[in-house]
């Protein structure tokens, strides 16, 4: 899917929303939904390390925590507690055959937090994180969270209606999933090039050679 077009649809909410303070809100009751075997808990692969105010890190789509890792570095050693986890179907968590809409993602996010009793956490997320950090917030409130920081956000919706003129036509949905059920690897390879840089801003390494 075209980067800039989805960074088009969600600009606006990243100068909104990063790195916002909120006020404690009371916590909603999620909307019920049908209890199925997708949407049962699973096994969430968390690493929690450091102590402090916490830092909750989420990944985009395809990607693990592992992308966050020099981020966990630096705010351990700064006194942080950082928190991090494989979504479901990623990495070394559970990998169900459903449960992947936007809901129970914010869910599992929510159970993350309420399991280890995270408060004035820092949710920070990239991407498709973003998405469920929105969603979180709408389904379960801010009382656990004292800031955001959405970094490239995609929104939680992103379809194109009648009353959100400004998505994505459904018609590239299809044509996308079209090409992941022909050959995913190649799409990775041909879409990769906008998110990542050839080699780095600068000398990482300013030390005599190893």
């Amino acid at each position: 899917m075209n980067r800039r077009h989805m960074l088009q649809i969600a600009g606006g909410a990243a100068t909104a929303l990063s790195a916002t303070p909120l006020a404690a809100q009371p916590a909603r009751k999620p909307r019920p939904r049908p209890r199925t075997p997708a949407a049962a808990p699973v096994r969430l692969h968390v690493t929690d390390w450091g102590v402090g105010r916490p830092i909750v890190f989420l990944a985009s789509w395809a990607l693990t925590q592992d992308i966050w890792q020099y981020q966990h570095a630096h705010f351990i050693e700064a006194g942080y507690r950082v928190v991090a986890f494989d979504r479901r179907g990623h990495g070394r968590s559970d990998q169900p055959g459903g449960g992947y809409d936007i809901d129970t993602l914010a869910d599992d996010l929510a159970r993350v937090l309420a399991e280890r009793n995270l408060t004035e956490v820092c949710l920070v997320g990239h991407s498709m994180g973003c998405s469920e950090i929105v969603r979180y917030l709408g389904r379960h409130g801010a009382s656990r969270v004292a800031k955001i920081a959405l970094v490239s956000p995609v929104t939680p919706f992103l379809l194109k209606t009648p009353d959100n003129p400004t998505g994505v036509d459904g018609a590239l949905f299809e044509q996308v999933r079209a090409g992941w059920r022909r050959d995913f690897p190649k799409w990775v390879a041909d879409n990769a090039r906008p998110f990542f840089r050839p080699r780095p801003p600068r000398p990482w390494w300013t030390g005599p050679a190893p």
